[in-house]
Order: C-alpha cells, then structure tokens, then sequence
C-alpha cells in the first residue's frame, strides 16, 4: 500500500502545485485594471482567430490526456501488486491493455480530426488576414473597410464602403497540391464560368450561393438600420490562386492581386455622402463589439 501512496502522491503533487500557482496568479492579475473602455472593432479573421486558439487549447488537453492514458499501466499494475495478496493474472493484464489500446486509439484518433481541423481553420484565417490587409489599402481612397460583420447565424468576411457602391467580400482559402513538378503554376488557376468554381481536380457552387445570400442579407439590413434602399454586390476573393473569368457571371470572383484595381474602378456617385455616412455608421456598431481584453480570448 505505501508504494501506491507514493506514487499517487508523485503523481498528484506537481497538479497541486501548478493549480495552486495558477490561482494566486488569477488573484495577483485582477489587482489590476485595464484603462481601455471602447469597444473594438473586429479586426480581418476575428471569429476564425479566437477559433483557432480554441482549437490549439483542445489540442493542447488532448495531448495531455493521452499522456496521462499512458501512464495507466504503471498505476494499475502498483494498485493490483499492492491491493492484492498476489501478483495480477495475465487475463487481467490483457484485458487491462486491450482496454488500455482501445483508449490510446480512441485518442490518436480524435487527434487525427483536430489536426485536419487545426490546417482548415489557420489556413482560412490566414487568407481572411492576408484579404483585409489588402482591402485595408482601400482606406487611402477614403474607402470604409470593415471586417467580420456578425450576421444571423453567419459572418460576412469584409464589407467594403465606397462612393461607387457596397460590397459584401467573402474570402475563401483553397489550399493547393504540394507536388507540382513540371507542372509550374497552372495547377493554381481556377476557372470561373456558368456560376461555377473549377479548381484543378474539383469543382464548387456553394461559394457563389454564399456569397449572394450574404449580400442579399446585408442589403435588406441596411436598407432596414438606415431607412433607405441600400444595393450591395457580392465578391469573391481566392487568396494565392490565378483566376480566369469566363464571361458574365452573377458573383465577381477574384484574385488577390486584383483587389486594387477592381474596387477603385467603379463609377462613383452610386451613394450620396450623407448615405455613406449613414451606411458607415451601422456598420461600425456592427463591428464594434469586441471588449477590452477579449481580443485574444479563444472561442
């Protein structure tokens, strides 16, 4: 029974310690106080961001619980030797490892599906941030620029201000084949025709019904928060690829190197300063919701 005792305690103490430690510095950060009391505006890849910490702490416990999976046939082989009067039979031991591979499995397992989440989640909150970055450009023009618009159940990437119109901006990241010997950059162009994205061994429609749905969301919206007709266009943006528009199509889809010239191009007049203004405002309490010391915090 006592080297049962000492290991639990070997095992127990340094968690003790480490939760102890934790606490007194939880109670030692709230002596002080954070100046900053406006809230601030979403920035490019908010909601993926704070998804992707979740993402990294889950994968963080998981790591740990299988370590401690591991240290299961130690314990159990010290509680057999010192609970009972003889050592364990081997029909013990083997239903204690297959019970103990089954564990290990299930585990390795649910780490497989974090890690394909963890590459889908970055590699979207990347583009979103390489996009914004680029659309932030705008703002020399006296564009207005906003990011990760909350909506109904949705997000709208970027919203884009200008005299020469509104545009609802979904950004989506496509990743791209590692091995491409002799095949040089044609395997990264995609051609857009017919309403349909054909990337190099697939093909997509959901994106475009996205992106007109988004658009259609926030022109009723603001229509509704300014009291007046607001007609927004929808805009795909596929960060890293070369896109080949064929023909007239319902959703513009771009490359990231177009996003300068596209949006600069248009016709100004379409909205009125005073319909800016007002637009540019219901949009800013849209995204004005992060509080200070939230801006990192994981979802």
């Amino acid at each position: 029974m006592s080297i049962f005792l000492l290991f639990s305690v070997a095992v127990l103490a340094p968690l003790v310690i480490v939760c102890g430690y934790m606490y007194l510095l939880i109670k030692r950060n709230e002596r002080f106080v954070n100046p900053l009391t406006k809230s601030f505006r979403r920035p490019p890849g908010s909601h993926l961001g704070r998804q992707l910490g979740g993402q990294q702490m889950d994968l963080a416990f998981s790591l740990a619980e299988l370590l401690l999976y591991s240290l299961l046939p130690v314990l159990l082989y010290l509680v057999f030797t010192s609970m009972g009067e003889s050592e364990p039979s081997y029909f013990e031991l083997l239903a204690c490892g297959v019970a103990l591979l089954g564990v290990v499995f299930y585990c390795l397992r649910n780490l497989t599906k974090q890690m394909s989440s963890i590459r889908k989640t970055r590699l979207g909150y990347e583009c979103e941030l390489a996009v914004g970055q680029e659309l932030d450009q705008l703002m020399k023009h006296g564009y207005d620029v906003f990011h990760d618009v909350q909506a109904e159940g949705f997000n709208i990437d970027h919203v884009v201000v200008s005299p020469g119109g509104v545009f609802a901006v979904e950004t989506k990241g496509r990743s791209k084949k590692a091995d491409s010997r002799g095949k040089g950059k044609t395997e990264y162009r995609v051609s857009y025709e017919n309403g349909v994205l054909k990337f190099p061994s697939w093909s997509e429609t959901k994106p475009i019904k996205q992106a007109e749905l988004q658009s259609q969301w926030l022109s009723q919206w603001l229509a509704k928060a300014t009291g007046s007709e607001v007609s927004t266009t929808p805009v795909i943006i596929l960060p890293g690829w070369f896109v080949n528009n064929k023909g007239q199509q319902p959703v513009t889809v771009l490359a990231e190197g177009q996003i300068a010239s596209y949006f600069t191009s248009h016709e100004m007049g379409k909205l009125s300063a005073q319909h800016i203004k007002q637009v540019v405002y219901q949009l800013d309490q849209r995204v004005r919701d992060i509080r200070p010391g939230e801006m990192l915090r994981p979802s």
